[in-house]
């Protein structure tokens, strides 16, 4: 997985970015540029040497997706928030000293204060502008996990390939006092394994790939087994060549001379007999076979009397006694080493094990944890939709009030069969509509007048010209310029009530047509024609039908 992260990162700090970083810091360009040259690689170090530690890829993985910087639009929303003014730093500063701690941990301005110094900048300038580069590497970091897809051991992988495009650009001084990774970890310097006898250097594997943690230990173990089997096989060599022969005193006897059932071939040892301590007497050595023509019989050799000779189904030598007991202590170091081996590698496979567990686990955390807050947001979200909803409806309903109120006031009231109902009188004529305007608000709406003084003409909806009343009606809406009023037209219960109803819509609409032409604007003004069915008196009688023939305004809003 060929991809550089510090390219990656530098080729997304632009040109506005730096106007930015260096408006939010006091710095020219040219410095801030120091300054990322110098932080950015130690922000890699610091995540790569994160990525070393048992479980850490895991924990750089979920410190990526805690923030979602492996979302769509993480990278373009961090350099966004970068004008030519610093606009959008102070957040991303906060942001980014969280992700520093999680790095460097208490040490975040000792390695600021060790980067200062190869960019011109101040401490403090230096540690703000490692807070603010913390989320763009974060963002670059997440970008290349959601394109390619990374777990934790791809991460892994990922962050070990950093080390070769970071050599060399840490500097030594916060590598070796605060602990970020730097150039002496990218080469690893090879074991050196002890022997008794000699030493041997054990060559190591390739830089980049990493050595089995049982490794080394085996080859240790081995070695020891490999010094021991020399250092037992050389004593018994030594012992061997330091045996003399048991020195016993002869005693002649006859010699028998027997044909040899077939002749073997005589073995011909000399050897220097030992001094013996001074004080002690001294053996007689034992006698040299010499070897026996071919053709001729051999005598056998006076034996010892009283001893008994070594032979071939007699005690073995001591040579091949030493040779066993090497064998034997080979074979239980081998033994040994297997056992050693199968321990070492129950070992690894627990531990590995246990990581892997452990990764699980911290996984399904993030993962639960994420869902708790979607599931938390989405409640939230629910639940400010449903009280906006419930504000909305209410705000409908106070909007409909008055509405509903003026058509039930307007509809018209309907008598029982047989039987005539009369509607509410109006509260008076033009005059208590005044004082109503006078009084203001303490009159409920809304409130009906009758207007006096109309002439029409028997079953048609003319009128006159001049009327005192419609001017003065006229002049009190000019003066209530919120005011909202209803011409209502009502006629007597002769005649057809179809044609009843016509023309008191018709009577409504001139009295409403006058007032516009008087100058009241035609939106405060409505007209509405109810016919014979809302009377105020009997119809009965020539009086109550004169009373039922009329005009009324109702003041809907002052």
């Amino acid at each position: 997985m060929a991809i550089n992260l510090l390219n990656e990162v530098t080729s997304a700090i632009g040109t506005d970015t730096l106007s930015g970083l260096g408006g939010a810091l006091g710095e020219s360009p040219d410095v801030v540029r120091r300054g990322a040259h110098a932080g950015i690689p130690a922000i890699l170090g610091g995540l790569t040497a994160m990525g070393d530690t048992p479980g850490g890829a895991s924990r750089v993985l979920a410190l990526v997706r805690s923030s979602q910087y492996d979302s769509e639009g993480s990278l373009s929303r961090i350099t966004s928030s970068f004008g030519r003014a610093g606009i959008g730093a102070e957040p991303l500063a906060r942001e980014g000293s969280g992700i520093l701690g999680s790095i460097f941990g208490s040490r975040t301005d000792e390695v600021a204060g060790a980067l200062a110094g190869r960019s011109g900048m101040s401490g403090r300038s230096m540690g703000g502008l490692l807070a603010m580069l913390a989320p763009l590497v974060m963002g670059v970091l997440g970008k290349t996990i959601r394109e390619q897809r990374l777990d934790a051991n791809g991460l892994s992988s990922l962050l070990g390939h950093q080390r070769s495009y970071l050599g060399g650009l840490v500097p030594d001084e916060v590598t070796r006092t605060y602990g970020v990774v730097g150039p002496h970890v990218y080469e690893r310097p090879a074991p050196v394994v002890t022997e008794p006898v000699r030493t041997q250097r054990v060559a190591t594997e390739e830089p980049h790939k990493k050595r089995p943690a049982w490794l080394i230990p085996l080859l240790l173990l081995g070695a020891l087994l490999l010094a021991l089997f020399f250092l037992f096989r050389g004593r018994g060599e030594e012992r061997r060549a330091a045996v003399a022969p048991v020195p016993v005193e002869r005693e002649e006897r006859a010699a028998v001379r027997e044909p040899p059932a077939k002749p073997e071939p005589a073995a011909t040892a000399t050897t220097t007999p030992e001094r013996e301590p001074a004080g002690k007497p001294e053996a007689t050595p034992a006698p040299m076979v010499a070897p026996v023509p071919e053709g001729t019989e051999a005598e056998p050799a006076m034996e010892p009397q009283g001893e008994q000779q070594a032979t071939l189904g007699g005690t073995p030598p001591s040579g091949a006694m030493h040779e066993e007991e090497a064998a034997a202590a080979e074979q239980a170091a081998m033994e040994e080493q297997q056992a050693a081996m199968e321990e070492q590698q129950a070992a690894t496979e627990q531990a590995a094990m246990e990581e892997q567990q452990a990764a699980m686990e911290e996984q399904q955390a993030a993962t639960e944890q994420a869902a708790m807050q979607e599931q938390q947001a989405a409640m939230e979200e629910q639940q400010a939709a449903t009280e906006e909803q419930a504000a909305m409806e209410e705000q409908a309903a106070m909007e409909e009030q008055p509405a509903m109120e003026e058509q039930a006031a307007a509809e018209p009231m309907q008598p029982a069969p047989g039987e005539e109902t009369l509607a509410e009188a109006p509260r008076g004529g033009i005059d208590a509509l005044a004082a109503s305007f006078e009084e203001g608000s303490g009159e409920s709406l809304p409130a009906r007048f009758t207007i006096d003084g109309l002439d029409f003409r028997s079953s048609e909806a003319d009128l006159s010209a001049d009327s005192p009343e419609l001017d003065r009606l006229a002049q009190m809406l000019s003066e209530n310029p919120n005011a909202r009023v209803r011409i209502e037209g009502h006629t007597d219960s002769t005649g057809d009530p179809a044609f009843n109803d016509s023309l008191s819509q018709m009577r409504a609409e001139a009295v409403r047509d006058a007032l516009v032409t008087r100058g009241v604007q035609p939106d405060r003004i409505e007209a509405q024609g109810y016919g014979a069915s809302r009377p105020i008196a009997s119809n009965d009688t020539e009086e109550g039908r004169r009373e039922n023939r009329r005009s009324e305004i109702v003041l809907l809003s002052r």
